[in-house]
């Protein structure tokens, strides 16, 4: 799996500058955590990789076919169910137990599984767009503060559960919080 490099990359946003003249190596297959202040460019950065925006100047090399994002909003169809929303991302391939069971490991209510997700809090949305990420498959995922509005154990137990599935894949995680990088491990960089 190779490196996603990025190399003189400048972003602006009108008058504003928000990454400029800047370098970046995520390493192939391992865990990067981006870190710094609100403003710095962490999501700007999730952006240009993904190619939902493009650099003013610079070149994105490295990036592979196969991505998930998890947004910091959580990008759910509110009126259908956990599992169908899953299943929007993995087509038929993933049988629903499969997906289920997933959603089961990270917490969800078994219970609240057929509920439509405007029903569920804050925390079961940010679950089930983790759960969405994972099951697709990716080689590269991105995760926009994926823990925000989960309490400590919960927290824990997704951690664990995406440093299990996506064991050997290229994940790039901005976060605010300096024991959710060193939870995760891998390389940290700072904007």
């Amino acid at each position: 799996m190779s490196d996603i490099v990025l190399k003189e990359i400048t972003k602006r946003f009108e008058e504003k500058t928000v990454i400029s003249d800047r370098d970046f190596v995520f390493p192939g297959g391992k865990i990067s955590s981006v870190m710094g202040p609100s403003g710095a460019g962490k999501t700007t950065l999730l952006m240009l990789i993904a190619g939902l925006s493009a650099p003013d100047t610079g070149e994105i090399t490295g990036v592979p076919e196969r991505l998930s994002f998890v947004f910091q909003e959580d990008r759910l169809c509110e009126d259908f169910n956990a599992v169908a929303n899953v299943r929007l991302v993995t087509g038929k391939r993933i049988p629903d137990e499969e997906i289920r069971e997933e959603l089961l490991r990270l917490g969800i209510p078994e219970e609240s599984l057929s509920q439509p997700v405007r029903e569920f809090s804050g925390g079961m949305k940010r679950r089930v767009s983790i759960a969405r990420a994972i099951l697709y498959d990716p080689e590269l995922i991105l995760l926009d503060e994926p823990f925000k509005g989960l309490d400590e154990d919960l927290r824990r137990n997704v951690m664990d559960e995406l440093l299990e599935k996506l064991h050997g894949k290229t994940v790039i995680l901005v976060t605010h919080d300096p024991e959710e990088a060193e939870y995760m491990g891998g390389k940290i960089i700072s904007l």
